[in-house]
């Protein structure tokens, strides 16, 4: 699927409270960029919503993919929507694993050009699969042996 840019500013949200755009950090944005107007906001978070409902129910797609991508969606951008719960608590009730639930968010990340709060990057990912799997330069050291201590006498074979 291709990358899609980013809607709103990177130091603007959507404001709930009267349907526009509102600064999401303490710098005066707003003091150097003109505020659109609330008709361009309307088409912003109209087209949001459509691109946001053709991720979710792209083919292909049954119900229960669809709620496994939205939940995975909230749950990166928005926890408290969700209760803050964890995806292996959302995946026992969808009846999916967390892995999948991760998968569904990291694709949503990467669709969007998002960064969710509880997402690891991409380089973090891959080294911690690098240090599962024992690639080259991970998992090669030897422990060293406690000072003092006698090894464990061999184990007699089982018969």
């Amino acid at each position: 699927m291709e990358q899609l840019k980013p809607i709103f500013r990177q130091n603007h949200g959507f404001g709930y409270e009267h349907g526009g755009l509102v600064a999401t950090t303490d710098f005066p944005f707003d003091e150097i960029e003109p505020e659109p107007c609330p008709h361009e906001a309307r088409e912003a978070a109209a087209e949001l919503f459509r691109r946001v409902m053709q991720w979710t129910f792209r083919t292909p797609c049954n119900l229960k993919t669809a709620t496994v991508r939205w939940a995975s969606l909230c749950a990166g951008l928005r926890p408290g929507l969700i209760n803050d719960r964890t995806f292996e608590d959302i995946g026992n009730e969808l009846g999916v694993t967390k892995q999948a639930l991760s998968k569904s968010g990291q694709v949503a990340a990467k669709t969007f050009g998002l960064k969710f709060a509880r997402q690891r990057s991409a380089v973090a990912r891959q080294h911690m699969a690098n240090a599962r799997i024992g690639k080259p330069g991970y998992n090669t050291r030897k422990k060293p042996k406690a000072a003092g201590r006698t090894p464990a006498p061999a184990r007699p074979p089982r018969q």
